[in-house]
C-alpha cells in the first residue's frame, strides 16, 4: 500500500469522489493492473481456460505477453502476462484514473496504454494492425518489450473463451451484482470534489 500511495498519492480521493465508489468494474480493473504492475504474473479471467497454452508458450525472456485480436484490432484484456514494473500496466492504471476523473469509459484502457507504450519506443504505432500473422516482439518505453501473438476472434489455439456471456443471474449467484452498477450523474465536478476532500483532510490534521 505504501508503494501505491507513493505512485498515486490521491488514489483514495479519486476513488471516493469520481463516479460510484461501489463501481465493481472500475475497482476490478484498477486492482488487476495494480497487482500486475507491482508483482507481475499471469492474469486470465474466469471465462478463459488454457488449451494449447503450455510451459513453453511464454519464454523466460518475454518481458510481457499479450494476445492481439485482429478482428477488433484490440489487445485481449482477458489474458495478460507481464513482468513486474512493466510500463503498459503503469499506463493502464493512469488511463483508468484519467477516465474516472473525466467520467469517460474505461473500456479501452489497456489498448490506450499499449498504444502509449508503442509510441514511446520507435513510434511504430503503425505496426499495431490487423496484418499481423505471426508472433511479434514490440519495443516501447525504456526499451521494454511486449511479445504479441495475433489471433482471430474465434481463435482458441492457446487460450479459449469458456463462456463469453455472463448474465444478471450469474452475477447474482456469485455475489457480483456491483459489476452491473452504473455511475451516478455528478452535479459537482470530480476534481472539485477531490479538492474539497483534500482541503478537509488537511484541516483535520
Amino acid at each position: 500500500l505504501q508503494e501505491i500511495n507513493k505512485m498515486i498519492p490521491n488514489l483514495r480521493q479519486i476513488l471516493r469522489n469520481c463516479g460510484n465508489d461501489h463501481d465493481g468494474v472500475v475497482k476490478t480493473e484498477l486492482w488487476r493492473y495494480l497487482v500486475l504492475y507491482f508483482y507481475g504474473g499471469i492474469y486470465a479471467d474466469m471465462q478463459s481456460a488454457p488449451k494449447g497454452f503450455n510451459a513453453t508458450t511464454i519464454r523466460e525472456t518475454d518481458d510481457a505477453f499479450f494476445l492481439f485480436d485482429r478482428t477488433s484490432n484490440t489487445v485481449c484484456s482477458w489474458f495478460l502476462v507481464v513482468s513486474p514494473g512493466h510500463p503498459v500496466m503503469f499506463y493502464a492504471i493512469h488511463r483508468i484514473l484519467l477516465s474516472l476523473m473525466e467520467s469517460s469509459s474505461i473500456s479501452h484502457s489497456i489498448d490506450d496504454a499499449f498504444a502509449d507504450f508503442v509510441k514511446d519506443g520507435e513510434g511504430n504505432a503503425r505496426h499495431v494492425d490487423k496484418k499481423w500473422i505471426s508472433k511479434q516482439i514490440i519495443f516501447g518505453t525504456e526499451n521494454r518489450t511486449v511479445t504479441v501473438l495475433p489471433i482471430d476472434e474465434n481463435d482458441n489455439q492457446f487460450v479459449t473463451r469458456v463462456d463469453p456471456t455472463i448474465g444478471h443471474k450469474d452475477l447474482k449467484r456469485m455475489g457480483m451484482l456491483q459489476m452491473e452498477q452504473k455511475k451516478d450523474n455528478l452535479k459537482q465536478s470530480c476534481i472539485q470534489k477531490i479538492l474539497v476532500d483534500v482541503h478537509a483532510a488537511a484541516k483535520s490534521r
